[in-house]
């Protein structure tokens, strides 16, 4: 947690220096997602719509994708797992604008899906999870014109509760999981705030 918001913060430091700019009424951003938590790393995207209500305020919509599979062969026995990991969260974003770039932090809240299936010589299996999510993080947007800006790095630290689930009468608590994740890629501005 401590090294995401230092992160977040160090990001920030590179917009200072810039001047103040006309504020889009609203971005759209897409882009590369990576979702890391101990023992895997789940790659996919991040797409996100934000609306501004001012120059340093805004409302953000995030949704997160992240798949991981990994498959082994043991004793002549070919094995595969697969987990999709969905993310869909909002909340407050408060922003330094500058005319060649800004930064950002936001605080999201909303849920997630995960989906888990394994197979195992032609027998499979699979189970899903929702729950809670949450993230704290931020980045930087480097514009490169009036319509268009590149997000080199956002960064969250992700918090993430599973529901209890019942599979074949075993029961699987309700599970917290900490996670980081790590998103590039276009902005387009849309519109001028008055």
């Amino acid at each position: 947690m401590k090294r995401v918001l230092f992160a977040v913060a160090l990001l920030g430091l590179f917009c200072l220096p810039l001047y103040a700019q006309d504020t889009p009424k609203a971005q759209i951003f897409g882009g590369y997602g990576l979702i890391h938590e101990e023992g895997f790393d789940a790659h996919g995207f991040t797409a996100e719509v934000e609306g501004n209500v001012s120059k340093t305020f805004g409302i953000a919509g995030d949704f997160g994708f992240g798949r991981v599979s990994q498959g082994a062969s043991i004793e002549g026995i070919n094995v595969s797992a697969s987990v999709k990991e969905y993310l869909f969260m909002g909340g407050p974003r408060f922003s330094y604008g500058a005319q060649k770039g800004r930064a950002f932090f936001h605080y999201l809240v909303g849920g997630m899906r995960m989906n888990a299936t394994g197979s195992a010589s032609g027998l499979s299996a699979g189970t899903t999870f929702s729950g809670f999510a949450m993230a704290i993080g931020g980045g930087v947007d480097i514009s490169l014109n009036d319509k268009v800006s590149i997000r080199p790095a956002m960064l969250d630290w992700l918090r993430v509760r599973s529901s209890e689930k019942t599979i074949a009468g075993v029961t699987i608590p309700a599970m917290w999981g900490n996670q980081i994740r790590y998103s590039a890629g276009i902005v387009f501005k849309l519109g001028k705030k008055t």
